[in-house]
């Protein structure tokens, strides 16, 4: 759930950001590409900053991509990467990992990039709408996950988790990106 301490606005943002997940659901994996639906293609960094461009209602210039094996052979390449998207989208805050419970605690759209336990970032998922899901883009498609799959069975975990901040701008009509 996403908590913003207003109950009706919480609402109102869940509501728009299912509406998003689900417009992407089914894209085909194709690297490089942000283009959404059945003839569009999105691999997974361009499928978190397309859903977040939908709500926001802009879309950024990304840096290009790494080869896909970059983050188990070259961890500092794959690190300066994700510092070069967040440079992009700057309105991203880091989370920390909560002391009590030893995990982050996300919430809708939070983005989370997972990697090999011993090389660098080299996946991102999107926090889902729906409790211990979150949508990731892979071949062959765009789809919704449980937590801990299939990342975990590759043996990735995660590296780091990002929220954006003003997530209220989603409900604005200039924040919206047209769909929901």
């Amino acid at each position: 759930m996403i908590d913003t301490g207003d109950q009706h606005a919480d609402a109102l943002l869940m509501a728009r950001v299912r509406a998003v997940q689900l417009a992407w659901n089914d894209t085909p994996y194709f690297s490089g590409s942000q283009t959404r639906g059945p003839t569009g293609g999105v691999d997974c960094v361009r499928l978190g900053t397309g859903m977040a461009d939908d709500l926001f209602g802009w879309r950024r210039e990304l840096p290009p991509n790494l080869a896909l094996d970059t983050a188990t052979h070259d961890r500092d390449e794959a690190e300066a990467q994700l510092r070069r998207l967040l440079r992009v989208y700057p309105e991203l805050d880091a989370l920390e990992v909560d002391m009590e419970t030893g995990a982050y605690l996300v919430q809708p759209m939070d983005m989370v990039v997972v990697g090999p336990a011993n090389g660098g970032s080299g996946h991102l998922v999107v926090v889902g709408w729906r409790p211990n899901t979150c949508w990731e883009a892979d071949r062959p498609r765009v789809r919704e996950i449980g937590v801990g799959s299939p990342a975990g069975q590759l043996g990735y975990v995660v590296k780091h988790a990002y929220r954006f901040r003003n997530r209220e701008r989603w409900l604005a009509p200039d924040g919206a990106g047209g769909i929901g």
